[in-house]
């Protein structure tokens, strides 16, 4: 009898460990969770840009960009101001990347608006929302690039 509780007790534990290590005993935290429900769905409108030679008054006098992310299918779409454009992106807790943004359209956009807003998206590697969550900051190198509100 003793010998078959001890190997029951083994099994438990050799149960226990596989489950813990399959799982590398990290869940996505609330906090991460979070985020995603917090920004998916919601039309983003620029607030500013940084880290640019022009200010956002300069490159935005005529639209301004504004972005929505679908979390369900990791799909983003926006204007750049100038043309719609959608993207692929990889939200991972707070870090985050943009793959290969296609334009919709096809304007002649006489300023250099455009490429600013793409290299400054492409730049992305980490979002973050303000205290009130109101404000979608994204992230390049710890550095705030670009500010949104909903």
């Amino acid at each position: 009898m003793f010998y078959f509780k001890q190997k029951t007790h083994l099994l438990g534990l050799f149960l226990f460990l596989t489950f813990v290590s399959c799982t590398n005993g990290q869940s996505p935290s609330s906090d991460d969770t979070a985020i995603a429900e917090k920004i998916g769905d919601v039309r983003w409108r620029l607030m500013d840009i940084q880290e640019q030679p022009f200010s956002y008054q300069e490159l935005f006098m005529q639209r301004v960009p504004f972005l929505t992310l679908s979390i369900e299918d990791n799909k983003l779409q926006g204007n750049s101001s100038c043309n719609t454009f959608f993207a692929d992106f990889v939200l991972d807790g707070h870090s985050f990347t943009i793959e290969d943004i296609t334009l919709k359209t096809k304007m002649d956009c006489q300023n250099a608006s455009e490429h600013v807003f793409f290299d400054a998206l492409r730049s992305i590697d980490a979002v973050k929302l303000d205290n009130d969550d109101k404000h979608l900051i994204m992230i390049s190198n710890e550095k705030p690039i670009l500010t949104f509100q909903k």
